[in-house]
């Protein structure tokens, strides 16, 4: 997982990220705890220039310059993350397949 560092009000709409217990308890309605200090995103959830939080996988092509890298892990993403990810990707197909009817 990657550390990053908000240099302007980001939003994250969707994966798995990584929360201290503060982070974590101010978004009790947006993020379901996985592991310790990982949470799945589920709806979106915002943070402040100077906040800091983790993300697993690649930032949003957008939201890249919104950032700064603080510290990267050789870590690969594990199968409980990438599991996440595929979940809420088809979440998102069927909300957009229930709009349009």
């Amino acid at each position: 997982m990657k550390k990053y560092k908000a240099e302007e009000v980001i939003t994250i709409r969707m994966g798995s990220i990584g929360l201290t217990d503060q982070q974590a308890s101010d978004r009790t309605n947006c993020c379901e705890k996985i592991d310790n200090g990982i949470y799945k995103v589920l709806s979106p959830t915002q943070f402040r220039p100077g906040d800091e939080f983790g993300y697993n996988g690649s930032l949003p092509k957008n939201m890249v310059s919104m950032v700064s890298e603080i510290e990267a892990s050789d870590q690969k993403p594990d199968e409980t993350t990438e599991e996440v990810m595929i979940e809420t990707k088809k979440k998102s197909k069927k909300k957009s397949k229930k709009k349009s009817k």
